[in-house]
């Protein structure tokens, strides 16, 4: 299994593991993205907005952060950074292979 994350994510994620799992660290460092992977069909600037966004807590339930809160940090106007973050989110979903089914 692989877990990419920050450090804080690794804490809580480690200590949730079931009991009787074991848990061995085999390394640890920068991420970059194969080409195949969707993060790496971003742009430089979207991936800076989505990770602003990921670590103030825009994806959480509920929302923990505003388009203006992500501006301040990325130095963006807030209309950029909803710009980026609906091509993001477009990118994404896009690679997902959802078959409609049947009702």
């Amino acid at each position: 299994m692989t877990y990419i994350g920050t450090e804080a994510a690794f804490t809580d994620v480690l200590s949730e593991q079931p009991e009787g799992v074991r848990i061995e660290v085999e390394r640890t460092g920068t991420y970059t993205p194969s080409p195949r992977h969707i993060v790496s069909r971003l742009t430089e600037r979207q991936r800076e907005v989505l990770q602003a966004a990921i670590t103030l807590g825009y994806y959480q339930e509920p929302r923990k952060a505003t388009h203006d809160e992500i501006a301040a940090v990325t130095g963006l106007s807030e209309t950029t950074v909803g710009e980026h973050l609906r091509k993001v989110e477009a990118t994404v979903f896009s690679s997902l292979h959802v078959r409609a089914t049947d009702r």
